[in-house]
């Protein structure tokens, strides 16, 4: 008798798209009037750099290890972070840019395997945890995943310099961002697709963009009091900062990720759920992102009248982590390789 096989809608989701020639947006007029620094692979010190690199090669070798110094994570971070105020805060932030995405990677190779899932998710949780709250991790060195070991100079760079408060925003975001990660999996393992706003919801977190806006004020030596950053104001601010980063991230990885069947990206979302192609889908997400920065600047609008300077400060910040996410991706090895195919200064993708 022949095995049946079932037409999913992830299936339906991927014939949509798949095959499909795709125009990116143009990165130069994308975000029109923030402020961008043009930070080239050549500016970043070499030095740090060579630390980086050391530091990676701890939890990852081989091809995993020369997949991650590809992507430059120093030139992530300067993108990210400029100019900041920390001293020595270059490489720590380059780290922790970094053990997000390596983490993410870790955990998509243990896929298949889902006690193993959990028992990672809930030892990171504990082991960060405890980094960051000055306490000694429970358990020995032999037994902590070297992705989790690693974590521990950028702790040390944080409770060195960041405030309690910014230690523990940082901690929320990261456990919350563990936490969200087989979300899609959870979701969607009988061949579904998800809403838009379902979509939404889980790659707000899983995304790895909100330990971002912590990182900001350790950057530059902020400490936003809790009444401030639970104001509605800057709520408007963060969430706008991270729909637009997600939704950026999601535009410059559709290649890869259609290339490899996976879904949890706002163009097979929305191609599936509108019933269009791939470049309708596109300019969709290019349109929402619009929106979201059009809220963003009437909400800094509305912050800047209290004439605090840190405030103002921190989102300029939210901006420039999207403004330099722009920047990063343009030049990683990441997502488009060394060669990039354009057609009116607009990046031409294969799905």
């Amino acid at each position: 008798m022949p095995i049946s096989t079932t037409y999913t809608q992830q299936d339906q989701a991927l014939d949509l798209i798949r095959g499909q020639t795709v125009l990116l947006p143009n990165f130069d007029t994308l975000l029109s009037g923030w402020k961008r620094e043009h930070i080239k692979a050549g500016d970043c010190n070499p030095q740090v750099l060579e630390e980086l690199n050391t530091w990676i090669q701890s939890f990852a070798e081989g091809s995993d290890a020369r997949r991650l110094r590809a992507c430059n994570f120093l030139l992530l971070s300067s993108s990210l972070w400029p100019t900041p105020a920390t001293p020595g805060a270059n490489l720590a932030l380059a780290k922790a840019s970094a053990w997000v995405f390596a983490w993410d990677d870790i955990f998509d190779e243990k896929l298949s395997n889902p006690k193993a899932l959990v028992s990672l998710q809930a030892d990171t949780k504990s082991y960060i945890t405890a980094l960051l709250s000055s306490n000694t991790p429970c358990t020995t060195a032999a037994a902590v995943p070297p992705i989790n070991a690693a974590f521990s100079s950028i702790s040390t760079a944080l409770r060195e310099a960041a405030s309690p408060d910014v230690c523990g925003r940082f901690l929320e975001s990261v456990c919350g961002y563990i936490d969200s990660v087989n979300g899609w999996n959870d979701r969607c393992s009988n061949g579904s697709m998800p809403s838009f706003e379902e979509y939404h919801q889980h790659r707000w977190l899983s995304s790895g963009i909100k330990p971002g806006i912590a990182l900001t004020e350790y950057a530059y030596g902020l400490s936003i009091p809790a009444e401030i950053m639970d104001g509605p104001n800057m709520r408007v601010v963060v969430e706008r900062t991270v729909e637009i980063s997600m939704l950026l991230n999601d535009i410059v990885s559709v290649g890869r990720e259609v290339e490899t069947g996976q879904l949890s990206n706002v163009v097979p979302v929305l191609a599936y759920q509108n019933n269009t192609g791939a470049q309708a889908a596109m300019d969709q997400a290019v349109a929402l992102i619009g929106e979201a920065q059009r809220d963003l600047e009437d909400a800094e609008r509305r912050l800047l009248q209290s004439g605090n300077t840190d405030v103002g400060r921190l989102v300029e910040g939210c901006k420039t982590l999207c403004t330099g996410y722009l920047n990063w991706s343009h030049q990683s090895m990441r997502y488009f390789g060394s060669r990039i195919k354009q057609d009116g200064g607009r990046i031409v993708v294969q799905l």
